[in-house]
């Protein structure tokens, strides 16, 4: 056990961080909140934590989407921070920006009032981007047709939805390496491995090539995205709160037109898949 939780909780982010790091908080409302890794209470290893709302000023009914740990005294090769929202707009702003924020929290992007900040991940300035749709589209960019803005802009278009689609996943590839693997998981336990090197570079705000071959029996895409070189394991949580753990390796690596094969049964026919992350040891 790595960690204790409450009944209708599960873990869903697991970042490391030295004493003296930063933590950036994004929420769906586009708003960043920060403390130290030192203002957190030190526990032990099955502890259950310290509640988000004693740590930041966080607004009731606001969510975080993800986090982020950095030291700004340090040299690192992140010099940007990108961030994706559901309905495909992308922002990419310096790192810089973020340096001063306080308890309350600043805006990180403006959004339209139909959409929310989900994904933010790092880039060097010289990177791909990914976003994955939960209809089974893809689209691959380089990180240069997002020029950086101010917190307070809106962003760009990263890819054209059709319809009811939404993004379900953004992730930065370093340097543009295509030989990283991506793992699919659609709603009706079906799930998959498959290389990014059959993602071929588009420009951005295209609607993308297929991912997966979604249909009745795999249900919509929930879960998508680039694997850690040292991920061993995935862990698949159900609407009614089912979990099931699985190594990677189990996972087949197939083609971009495949629907996958079954990671997860459910003992209840009406369950769905909710979420998905992968463990690395």
């Amino acid at each position: 056990m790595g960690m204790r939780t409450k009944e209708e909780d599960t873990i869903d982010k697991i970042l490391y961080a030295q004493t003296h790091d930063f933590i950036l908080f994004f929420t769906d409302l586009g708003k960043v909140y920060q403390t130290r890794v030192f203002e957190m209470e030190e526990a032990s290893r099955t502890s259950r934590g310290t509640a988000i709302v004693n740590l930041i000023d966080i607004n009731a009914g606001e969510k975080i989407q993800s986090m982020l740990t950095y030291n700004p005294k340090e040299k690192a090769a992140q010099k940007n921070i990108v961030m994706a929202t559901e309905k495909g707009v992308v922002k990419k702003t310096k790192i810089s920006e973020f340096t001063n924020i306080r308890r309350g929290g600043i805006i990180a992007i403006k959004l339209e009032s139909n959409d929310s900040l989900q994904w933010v991940n790092f880039s060097s300035g010289e990177d791909d981007i990914l976003l994955i749709t939960k209809n089974g589209k893809i689209i691959c960019f380089k990180e240069a047709q997002v020029r950086p803005t101010g917190r307070s802009s809106q962003g760009v278009r990263g890819i054209k939805l059709v319809g009811d689609d939404e993004v379900i996943g953004m992730d930065v590839i370093a340097g543009g390496d295509k030989t990283a693997t991506i793992l699919i998981v659609a709603e009706n336990g079906l799930g998959k491995r498959s290389r990014v090197s059959e993602v071929r570079n588009q420009r951005r705000s295209g609607q993308g090539v297929r991912i997966a071959n979604i249909n009745a029996k795999t249900g919509k895409i929930v879960f998508a995205g680039v694997l850690e070189p040292n991920a061993t394991e995935v862990i698949i949580t159900s609407q009614k709160g089912q979990v099931v753990k699985i190594p990677l390796v189990s996972t087949p690596l197939l083609s971009r037109n495949a629907q996958g094969v079954i990671l997860m049964r459910f003992s209840d026919k009406a369950d769905r898949v909710a979420s998905a992350t992968t463990v690395s040891p």
